[in-house]
């Protein structure tokens, strides 16, 4: 076998270690570069310093070769190395870039909470905006309808109040026709009893017709006694003829029969004055009894007709008064429906708005608590970064005394390296001098089988391995921490204490309102009372008055009766 050979077999048993190593160790493709697979889990290379030897043993590959393929091997283990220390510094920034990827999403998250807290806040309060805007649309249309039925009570009180002037205006011309029918019955009873110059007059006129009666009575008298001296003296007369006739009937005949004819006829004439006086007599007598019965008679119609136009007159102001009166209770009973409407509508509204107002606090206290928990988030991710950071800084730190302790090393071991070949080839040297010293051309044991070396030898030198780094985060960061929380908790107090004065203010104005509310319904029931009163009086004034017009009328009946009677009598 010749030396290229051989050498090219030496290359391409290095080749294949190399693409057997990076196939083992593996590479991950990513913005940190090259990411090895840790030194556990890695391919242990010891034994392949003995895999090199059996193989050159095999092959009689010259020690040259050898030496090259140990050194190939030592630079892959130091390149490894090199690589393990890039990568644990990949890891590092890695597990700081993912600390950071994850306080900013953990920071993103908490503004989106944030966002569709404030979103779902706002929604609430348009929605209680709204349903205070449709609140107060129902209170509004609530009023308006109050409003209406006012306007329709105010209308009905109108209406009944505009009938009641209307029925006082027919009781008044009904009453004026009364009266003026009363005063054309005065009249005519004036005109026919001439009553015209009052009572006085009348009583006047009436001892004037007793006077007259009196004197009609004495004349009457007078006549009678005329007439009956009258008779008397017929009689007598009638006597003295008879005397004279009995004395002179002897006398012509003829005489006899004048005298009989004169004395029949005066005898006629005074029965026919006696007659005619006695029903002159009785007339006057008739008269002046005519004439008393038809005073006495239009006395009592006027007195009664008099009466009874002010018994109608009260009559009829009753029937309109006790209208005026129930219309106004009616009205009154409008405005206190107008005003409960009023109340309910100002209620509702009002407990509407403190319900907004109290959801409205309420939003704004979960605002702040949204707020504390945001900072509190924010303080926890700035102090995962500060941790994360501190732990890479510690990783960083421990690899560099890493790296500066293998380079410290890889330079011990060089120089014992170097030291221990130039003993060999001082060893060989100083051989080869005393051969040549002493005439010889050959090495002792050249061609002799030279042992394995000890395993030492083809072992690559262990890591260094140190101590980790602790991480330590600034005080700042912690004095910054804790400053976060303690603001959380200041915020927290001040959304319990704001939760607790909106609950206690939403409480005092529901009890407030309540309380008003239902003094406007005792007050109210309290007017609704005071009208039924008023419309129980109005009535039960109206009854009276009616029962006692009535009276009065049968006192008037009884009255004018009476002075019928009365003038009968006179008759």
């Amino acid at each position: 076998m010749t030396k290229r050979k051989k050498r090219l077999i030496a290359r391409q048993l290095v080749n294949t270690y190399l693409i057997l190593m990076l196939l083992i160790s593996g590479c991950a493709d990513s913005k940190y570069g090259q990411i090895l697979k840790p030194k556990k889990e890695r391919a242990e290379i010891t034994n392949t310093h003995s895999e090199f030897s059996t193989l050159a043993n095999s092959s009689d590959l010259p020690i040259k070769y050898i030496s090259e393929g140990k050194i190939g091997v030592s630079n892959v283990e130091t390149a490894l190395e090199i690589a393990d220390f890039g990568d644990l510094q990949a890891r590092a920034e890695f597990s700081k870039q993912s600390a950071d990827y994850n306080a900013s999403r953990t920071e993103l998250e908490a503004q989106i909470n944030k966002n569709l807290s404030e979103a779902d806040a706002l929604r609430k309060q348009y929605s209680k905006e709204y349903s205070k805007a449709m609140a107060q649309i129902t209170a509004r249309v609530a009023e308006l309808d109050a409003l209406e039925g006012l306007k329709d009570a105010n209308v009905a009180s109108l209406i009944k109040e505009g009938d009641s002037k209307r029925y006082d205006l027919i009781a008044n011309t009904r009453e004026k026709f009364e009266s003026e029918k009363a005063r054309i019955e005065q009249l005519k009873a004036i005109h026919d009893a001439i009553e015209v110059e009052s009572n006085a007059k009348i009583l006047e006129m009436t001892e004037a017709s007793k006077a007259t009666r009196v004197r009609a009575n004495a004349t009457v008298i007078d006549l009678e006694a005329e007439a009956r001296s009258v008779q008397l003296e017929t009689q007598a007369r009638v006597d003295e003829l008879g005397e004279q006739v009995r004395s002179i009937t002897i006398q012509t005949k003829s005489e006899a029969d004048r005298l009989n004819a004169t004395r029949e006829a005066i005898l006629k004439d005074s029965e026919a004055h006696v007659k005619e006086l006695r029903s002159k007599a009785s007339t006057i007598q008739n008269n002046l009894a005519n004439e008393e019965y038809q005073l006495k008679l239009t006395e009592a119609e006027s007195v009664k007709a008099e009466s009874q136009a002010k018994t109608l007159k009260k009559s009829a102001n009753a029937p309109t008064r006790l209208e005026k009166t129930l219309a106004e209770i009616d009205r009154l009973r409008a405005e206190i429906s107008y005003h409960q409407e009023t109340s309910i509508a100002n209620y509702e509204s009002l407990l509407a708005e403190t319900e907004s107002k109290i959801d409205d606090d309420l939003n704004e206290v979960k605002k702040l608590r949204i707020s504390s928990d945001r900072a509190e988030q924010v303080a926890r991710s700035e102090f995962i970064k500060a941790e994360a950071g501190a732990r890479a800084e510690a990783v960083r730190e421990t690899a560099i005394h890493a790296e500066v302790l293998a380079e410290a090393q890889k330079l011990q071991i060089i120089a014992e390296a170097e030291a221990e070949a130039v003993r060999i080839k001082k060893k060989f040297l100083d051989e080869i001098a005393s051969k040549k010293a002493d005439n010889k051309v050959e090495i002792d044991n050249y061609t002799t089988f030279v042992s394995e070396q000890t395993e030492e030898l083809h072992a690559v030198p262990d890591v260094p391995q140190v101590q980790p780094v602790a991480p330590r985060i600034e005080p700042n960061h912690v004095a910054a921490y804790r400053t976060s929380f303690a603001e959380v908790m200041r915020i927290r107090a001040q959304a319990n204490a704001y939760e607790l004065v909106a609950e206690a203010s939403f409480a005092q104005t529901e009890i407030n309102l309540l309380a008003t509310k239902r003094q406007e319904d005792a007050i109210a029931a309290e007017q609704l009372g005071i009208a039924d009163a008023l419309e129980a009086q109005a009535r039960a004034r109206f009854s009276e008055i009616e029962i006692k017009i009535e009276k009065e009328m049968d006192v008037v009946e009884s009255k004018y009766r009476q002075q019928v009677v009365q003038a009968e009598s006179f008759r």
